[in-house]
C-alpha cells in the first residue's frame, strides 16, 4: 500500500537558536513561574509537542507549522532559515519518533524493526518526558544497545534539546548528566557542529554551577569548533558568555579579548542588538576593573545602538548598570533614583531574577555610600530572590559583597 508522501523542511541550527532564545524571551516574561517544559514551550510556539520537539532537534516539519511557531513569538519568518527540504511519509518513519501531546511513548512494533525501534523509544521517552539523575545511567547502557548511526544522531539530538531545556528552567543539577553525554555523543558521531553547541549548553551549566574552570574550558571549545567551521553566528554569542566567564573569574585580559570578539563579531553581521549587548558587557568589565568612565562611555553607545522603543529590556538593564558606575562617579542620588525605576519595571513584568539583580545593584549603591543598613537589606533581599530562580550565579555576587559588609554592619550600635 503506498503512503501519502508530504514535502517538509528542515531549520538551521541558526534559526533553531534564534527561536529557543525567543520562546526562553516569552516565558521569561510570561511564565508566571511555570517551568520551562516541553508542553510549555510548545504552547509559546503554538504548535504541538511532538512538532515543537521535531522543529528544535533538526527533524523534518512542515512549513507552515514553522511560520506559525515563528509569529507567535514575534519573529520575522525568514526563507535563510530552511536548510533543506526532505520528503517524510504520512507514517512517522521508525527512526524518527512521534511524540504524543499526552506526553506518552508508543513504539511501533512492525515484525522488521520492533526491537531496534523498542530501544530507541525507551531512551527517547526517559530523556524527552523526564528522568531522575538515577536512571540516567540506565539511560546510557541502553543507547549502546545496537542503535544504527541515524538512531544515534536522533538520540544525540534529543539529548541536546533536553540538556537546552534543563538548563533554562534552572534545574542545572539534572541538566549536568544530559549536556555530558550530549557532548559525548556528538564527540564519538564525528559531529562538529552538534559537539559545538552541545559544549555551549554544557559550559553555561557548568559556570551557573560554580564550576569556572569546566566552563571557561568547554566555551574555548566550543568557540575553536565554530571558528574553525565558519560558522559566522554562533562564535559573537560563545565568545560573550565566554568573556563574561572569565570576567567572573577575574581573569581580565582574556575577558578582554573574548568580549571584543563578540563585538567584532555581532557587527560583521550587522547585528546592532547584538553589539549592544558586547558593548555593555565590555562596559561591566570597565566598571569591574574600576575605570567607571570607560564604562559609561561603553554604557552609552550600547544603549544608542538600540533601535527605537524596542529591547526595553536591555535598555533598562543597561541603565542599571551605568547607574552603578555613576555612582562610582560621585552621584549616588541619580543612580538610586534610575535604579529604583528599574526595580518597578522589573516588578510590573514579575521577573524575579531580574528583580533581584536590581536589588543587589541598589546594595552595591547603598555600600559606596555607606548607607550599610540599606545596604544589608537590599543585599539580603536580592539573595532571597535569587535563590527562588536557582540563580547560583547571582547568589555567589551577593555573597561577595556581604562578606566585605557584614563586619561593619557588626559594628553598627
Amino acid at each position: 500500500m503506498d503512503q501519502k508522501r508530504k514535502r517538509s523542511i528542515v531549520l538551521t541550527p541558526e534559526a533553531q537558536e534564534l527561536i529557543r532564545i525567543q520562546v526562553a524571551k516569552v516565558w521569561q516574561e510570561n511564565g508566571d513561574g511555570r517551568k520551562f517544559t516541553r508542553e510549555v514551550q510548545a504552547e509559546i510556539l503554538g504548535v504541538s509537542v511532538a512538532t515543537a520537539t521535531r522543529m528544535l532537534s533538526g527533524s523534518g516539519i512542515d512549513r507552515a507549522s514553522a511560520q506559525i511557531a515563528c509569529r507567535n513569538i514575534n519573529l520575522e519568518w525568514n526563507a535563510a532559515y530552511v536548510v533543506e527540504r526532505v520528503d517524510l511519509t504520512s507514517d512517522s518513519n521508525p527512526t524518527e519518533p512521534s511524540i504524543k501531546d499526552d506526553s506518552s511513548i508508543s513504539a511501533h512494533t512492525s515484525n522488521q524493526s520492533s526491537n531496534r525501534t523498542w530501544r530507541f523509544y525507551l531512551v527517547f521517552g526517559l530523556t524527552v518526558v523526564g528522568f531522575s539523575t538515577a536512571t540516567f545511567g540506565l539511560v546510557s547502557k541502553i543507547s549502546h544497545l545496537g542503535m544504527n548511526r541515524q538512531e544515534e544522531i536522533e538520540f544525540e539530538r534529543v539529548l541536546q534539546q533536553r540538556a537546552y531545556q534543563l538548563f533554562s528552567a534552572s534545574n542545572y543539577v539534572d541538566a549536568l548528566p544530559v549536556g555530558e553525554v550530549a557532548v559525548k555523543k556528538a564527540r564519538e558521531l564525528g559531529l562538529q557542529e552538534d559537539l559545538g553547541i552541545n559544549l555551549r549548553t554544557l559550559a553555561d551549566i557548568y559556570d551557573a554551577l560554580g564550576r569556572s574552570k569546566d566552563a571557561i574550558r568547554s566555551y574555548e571549545e566550543a568557540d575553536q569548533i565554530f571558528t574553525s567551521l565558519g560558522e559566522a553566528p554562533h562564535i559573537p554569542p560563545v565568545c560573550e558568555a565566554l568573556g563574561m566567564a572569565l570576567l567572573r573569574a577575574k581573569q581580565y585580559d582574556q575577558a578582554s579579548r573574548y568580549l571584543w570578539k563578540a563585538y567584532i563579531g555581532w557587527d560583521a553581521q550587522h547585528l546592532h542588538v547584538g553589539r549592544a549587548m558586547a558593548a555593555r558587557d565590555l562596559g561591566a568589565l570597565a566598571l569591574e576593573r574600576q575605570h567607571a568612565k570607560e564604562a559609561i562611555t561603553w554604557y552609552d553607545e550600547a544603549e544608542n545602538l538600540l533601535p527605537g522603543a524596542e529591547e526595553e529590556e536591555l535598555r533598562m538593564d543597561i541603565r542599571a548598570q551605568r547607574s552603578v558606575a555613576n555612582a562610582e562617579l560621585g552621584s549616588p542620588g541619580t543612580a538610586i533614583d534610575q535604579l529604583k525605576r528599574c526595580e518597578q519595571f522589573w516588578g510590573i513584568k514579575n521577573h524575579r531574577r531580574w528583580i533581584a539583580t536590581t536589588r543587589l545593584q541598589l546594595g552595591q549603591v547603598m555600600f559606596l555610600t555607606r548607607n550599610l543598613t540599606e545596604a544589608n537589606e537590599f543585599l539580603n533581599q536580592s539573595l532571597r530572590g535569587f535563590e527562588l530562580c536557582g540563580d547560583l550565579i547571582g547568589i555567589r555576587k551577593v555573597k561577595e559583597i556581604q562578606n566585605l559588609l557584614q563586619p561593619l554592619v557588626n559594628k553598627l550600635p
